[in-house]
């Protein structure tokens, strides 16, 4: 693919997954100041992320959404993960399911308190949970929830976005009849590895490979 073929196809999805009119990013800190910064390295991650990344068929953009969430929430990055919040509305996500995706990521991901996760929530959602001040959790607990295969998605998410990679390899053994593909479950691992990193990414595909070959 041609560097403007890429260029064109990041712009499709960027539309599709931000909404906006041009699809260029908004809101989140950390963009705002590389483009201030470093505009170049900015069009090379649009390029890659939306273009080589998201618009592999492997996953839906739905799913894409999901496992992006679940690896910011992760490795902590509230400042990206605010406008990924607001993003996923864009291609079926709920408010109710995204803050059950931050949930079930936050016991992963080591969040010291419920507070915490109430905060991310309210940040991306404001008022949002403010119709059961007792216990707000509960008005997303009460809704329909995500499919048993979409919490697999996050679960795998996690493990690979936090170097779990034991509980990975048991969890890949598990699933690999009952639920996730080889090929899904490979692209869950491509779309967490622009953000938590080349040697997170790469040691989760070892793990993959090595738990393909005892099953081939």
């Amino acid at each position: 693919m041609s560097s403007s073929d890429r260029s064109e196809t990041a712009l499709k999805i960027a539309t599709k997954y931000r909404g906006n009119v041009d699809g260029k990013l908004t809101n989140p800190e950390p963009y705002a100041a590389m483009q201030n910064f470093f505009p170049d390295y900015l069009d090379m991650t649009e390029d890659y992320l939306l273009a080589d990344v998201m618009s592999r068929p492997g996953l839906t953009m739905r799913e894409h959404s999901m496992t992006i969430i679940t690896t910011l929430m992760c490795i902590r990055f509230e400042g990206g993960l605010n406008g990924h919040m607001t993003w996923a509305l864009n291609v079926g996500l709920s408010k109710e399911e995204v803050s059950e995706i931050i949930m079930h990521a936050s016991r992963y991901g080591g969040w010291p308190s419920g507070k915490e996760v109430l905060g991310v929530i309210n940040r991306a959602y404001p008022g949002f949970l403010d119709n059961n001040s007792e216990n707000p959790l509960e008005k997303v607990w009460a809704q329909p929830g995500l499919s048993s295969r979409e919490h697999i998605m996050i679960k795998m998410a996690a493990f690979v976005a936090l170097r779990f990679n034991e509980r990975l390899k048991e969890l890949i053994m598990d699933v690999l009849d009952n639920g996730l593909n080889k090929e899904e479950i490979l692209e869950v691992i491509m779309q967490v590895t622009p953000f938590s990193g080349w040697p997170v990414g790469t040691e989760a595909l070892l793990i993959a490979d090595e738990v393909f070959k005892t099953k081939s």
